[in-house]
């Protein structure tokens, strides 16, 4: 299954393909914190990163407008599909999307773009 993302939460029927696919390193555990009793419990949202190593304007564009994002707009509630862990098996998720910060555009790509994705929801 590929990397899919689509505009809004709750849309996995309008899921669509990247174009290029990421590369990404699964689903991120949140921080883990250490309670007065000594047990220890997650604190926060899962997350992940979504890593392109270049992407033409059209690209970057496309992926910007299937994501809700735009140079005015910070993050976007999306659903998508990405990997849970390193045997490449997809699920699908309700998230919010960042805006990419930094952008290297040199020769007519943007270099390294990094989407950030956070607070992943489980589509059940």
């Amino acid at each position: 299954m590929p990397y899919q993302i689509a505009d809004g939460w709750d849309n996995a029927d309008e899921l669509e393909p990247l174009v290029p696919q990421p590369k990404s390193p699964g689903i991120i555990a949140p921080r883990r914190r250490k309670a007065g009793d000594r047990v220890i419990y997650e604190d926060g949202f899962k997350s992940t990163t979504w890593e392109f190593t270049a992407l033409t304007e059209e690209q970057m564009s496309a992926i910007l407008t299937a994501a809700g994002l735009s140079d005015t707009v910070a993050s976007a509630k999306v659903t998508i599909s990405t990997p849970v862990n390193s045997d490449r098996e997809f699920e699908n998720f309700n998230a919010v999307i960042e805006t990419p910060r930094n952008i290297n555009f040199a020769m007519g790509f943007y270099k390294n773009v990094v989407f950030s994705i956070t607070s992943l929801e489980a589509l059940s």
